[in-house]
C-alpha cells in the first residue's frame, strides 16, 4: 500500500562576420542606389579610420520569435531601456527611437536599408546626443543577422563608423547589454509557455499531454526517494494515478507563482508553487512546491528532473481525502 501510494504520489507532480564600413557601404549602394527616402552614404575621406562594434549570442528560441523581438515595438521597449520604436518595417521607410537615457530625453532616427524576415535587417542611425550634425557621415549602419542551429537562433549584430575606439567599446557594450537583455526575455517566455501548457494538461489530469513536457528519460525525486522513471512507465503510471485523482474528485490544479533561475544557457531551474482543489474541499486548496530541471537545448524545451518539495500524501489526509 505504501509503495502504492508513494507511485501515486510521485507520478501525481509528473503530470503537474565582422564587416568592414566599406564592405557595408557597398552593399548598401548595390541594394538601395534608388531609394531616395535613405540618406545617401558617402565615401570616408582619405585616411580617415572608424571602427566597427560587434554583439554576438545563442537564443534558445525559434528565429520566428526571436525576430519578432527584433520589429515588435512591444519587446523593442522591454529590453531596449524603454525606447519607443516607430517603423513600417519596409525597405526606405523611416525608423524612430524615443525614450530617456540617464535622465536626458532622447530622438534618434534613421531608415531600413535591407528586411529579410527572420535572417537580416538592416538600418542606419543618427542620435542627436552625439552632438554632431544630422549629416550621412554621422550616421551608422546597424547590421543583424540571423541564423537557426537546431535548438537555438545564433544573432549576430554589427555597427559600424564609430570614430574612436573608445566610441566603438562604449557602443559594443551597449549593444552586448541589450542583445543580453532579449535574450533573457525571449528564452523566459520559452519556459513560460512550457508551464503555462503543462498546468492546462495537468489540471485536465491529461496523461498524454503530461507526458509531452518531460524528456524520454528523467528523475523525480521527494520525500520518499528518487526514482528514474522512462516516458512509457511515466504514461503507465501516470494513468493510474490520474484516475486515482478522479476518483478523489481533483476540480482543477493551477500555478500560483513561478520562480525561473537560469544556470546556463542550456538549463533553467524553475520553483513551481502548485493548489489544488477537490469537490469534497470546495475552493480551499492543497498547496505545494515542486522544483523542475529544465533543458532547453532541444526543439522544444523537456523537464529532466523535478523535486517534490512537501509530503503531499499528509495534505491530502489532513483533508480527508485518503
Amino acid at each position: 500500500m505504501e509503495n502504492r501510494i508513494f507511485s501515486f504520489r510521485t507520478v501525481r507532480i509528473l503530470l503537474f562576420v565582422a564587416f568592414t564600413k566599406n564592405t557595408l557601404k557597398y552593399l548598401h549602394h548595390l541594394c538601395h542606389k534608388n531609394t531616395m527616402a535613405v540618406p545617401p552614404d558617402l565615401p570616408d575621406a582619405p585616411g580617415t579610420v572608424t571602427f566597427v562594434a560587434k554583439a554576438e549570442g545563442r537564443i534558445y528560441a525559434p528565429g520566428s520569435r526571436v525576430w519578432k523581438g527584433l520589429v515588435d515595438p512591444e519587446l523593442i521597449r522591454q529590453y531596449m531601456f524603454g525606447a519607443e520604436v516607430v517603423s513600417e518595417w519596409k525597405e526606405g521607410s523611416m525608423i524612430t527611437w524615443k525614450g530617456e537615457w540617464q535622465g536626458r530625453h532622447y530622438e534618434e532616427r534613421g531608415h531600413i536599408l535591407r528586411i529579410e524576415p527572420e535572417r537580416l535587417l538592416q538600418y542606419n542611425h543618427y542620435s542627436p546626443l552625439s552632438g554632431l550634425p544630422d549629416a550621412p557621415e554621422h550616421y551608422h549602419t546597424v547590421t543583424i543577422t540571423l541564423s537557426e542551429d537546431g535548438a537555438f537562433t545564433l544573432l549576430l549584430l554589427i555597427s559600424d563608423n564609430n570614430p574612436t575606439e573608445a566610441s566603438r567599446d562604449h557602443s559594443q557594450k551597449n549593444w552586448e547589454m541589450m542583445l543580453g537583455k532579449l535574450k533573457e526575455l525571449l528564452e523566459s517566455e520559452v519556459v513560460q509557455r512550457l508551464f503555462s501548457e503543462y498546468e492546462n494538461a495537468f489540471s485536465r489530469l491529461d496523461v498524454g499531454r503530461s507526458a509531452e513536457f518531460f524528456a524520454d528519460t528523467f528523475l523525480s525525486a521527494g520525500p520518499q526517494g528518487v526514482v528514474a522513471q522512462s516516458k512509457a512507465e511515466f504514461i503507465r503510471l501516470a494513468g493510474q494515478a490520474a484516475e486515482f485523482y478522479k476518483a478523489v474528485g481533483q476540480t482543477s490544479a493551477r500555478i500560483l507563482s513561478l520562480e525561473e533561475n537560469r544556470i546556463s544557457d542550456e538549463y533553467s531551474l524553475v520553483k513551481v508553487h502548485w493548489g489544488v482543489t477537490f469537490r469534497k474541499t470546495g475552493d480551499r486548496l492543497i498547496e505545494f512546491d515542486v522544483s523542475y530541471l529544465v533543458q532547453k537545448t532541444g526543439p522544444e524545451p523537456k523537464i529532466i528532473l523535478f523535486v517534490a518539495h512537501q509530503d503531499e500524501e499528509k495534505a491530502m489526509k489532513e483533508l480527508g481525502l485518503l
